[in-house]
């Protein structure tokens, strides 16, 4: 069982509600991480920063295969358009409009 929590840019990690993961249901890695919050966020994905042990360094950005460990933070990072505005559909952070 692996927990991880998630972040908005610009904020503290929220600590209270964590993404539950186990190897016996679709894996631990980011894409199976991103598949709990919810399948379409995976059209939308560019990246993802990481904090924690699975990460050589904080934060490190990686893809969908990259292996999460117990407690890690990540940040999931949006394909951005050509004039550098989220994706149609895409929720921004809380705070910019």
């Amino acid at each position: 069982m692996v927990r991880i929590y998630t972040k908005r840019r610009g904020q503290r990690p929220d600590f209270s509600d964590p993404i539950i993961l186990t190897e016996g249901r679709d894996g631990v890695d980011i894409k199976a991480c991103i598949m709990q919050i919810h399948k379409s966020l995976l059209e939308d994905f560019a990246s993802c920063s990481v904090w924690g042990k699975s990460a050589k360094f904080s934060p490190m950005k990686c893809g969908l295969g990259h292996i999460l460990a117990d407690e890690d933070v990540i940040m999931i990072n949006k394909k951005l358009t050509k004039a550098g505005n989220l994706l149609k559909g895409s929720v921004a952070p809380s705070g910019v409009s």
